[in-house]
């Protein structure tokens, strides 16, 4: 999305399927003598990176790929490997409902984001938005009960912006 690839208006969830080595079956999530039993849940944080070693001096660099939730595990028995599709977290943002929305007037669309993702719970340090959002002022404002990623989208297309979850896993509306 940093790259002008999404369409402006739009919102953008990224989606990442990891599959691990099971072997002596530490992810069967059926295995209560695993020391991860209890654990390979739905709803899991999963900070994903991208490494590269250099064999020529011993030194790797990371990059990070995003922090995503966990949707279902996959181990069967006789497989060698666990597999989990996680999602970022505008995801978990469709999931969700959003119903605190009051008339307002002469309210910013940077008021009105702001107002969708601090009810979603995410912190100041969780989200970034674009300060030209500030100028944008909608005379009259209100938002139906609808998930807080329609919300937003809704909000985006108003904006000419869009909204992504970057590498760092920070909401963005720019």
């Amino acid at each position: 999305a940093s790259q002008g690839s999404l369409p402006v208006g739009n919102i953008s969830a990224n989606e990442i399927s990891i599959r691990l080595a099971n072997e002596g079956g530490k992810f069967n999530v059926t295995n209560p003598f695993s020391p991860l039993a209890g654990l390979l849940k739905p709803n899991r944080r999963i900070r994903a990176w991208l490494g590269i070693r250099d064999d020529s001096n011993g030194q790797e660099e990371w990059v990070p790929l995003g922090t995503f939730w966990s949707l279902d595990w996959d181990s069967p028995d006789d497989a060698l490997e666990a597999t989990v599709v996680a999602r970022d977290r505008l995801e978990l943002l469709r999931k969700s409902t959003y119903r605190s929305s009051q008339v307002q007037q002469n309210v910013s669309l940077y008021a009105l984001a702001e107002q969708v993702l601090q009810d979603a719970g995410l912190l100041p340090g969780e989200y970034w938005m674009d300060p030209a959002l500030q100028q944008i002022i909608i005379p009259w404002a209100w938002l139906q009960p609808t998930s807080r990623r329609e919300a937003l989208r809704i909000i985006a297309e108003a904006a000419l912006a869009v909204v992504y979850a970057d590498r760092d896993g920070v909401v963005r509306i720019e």
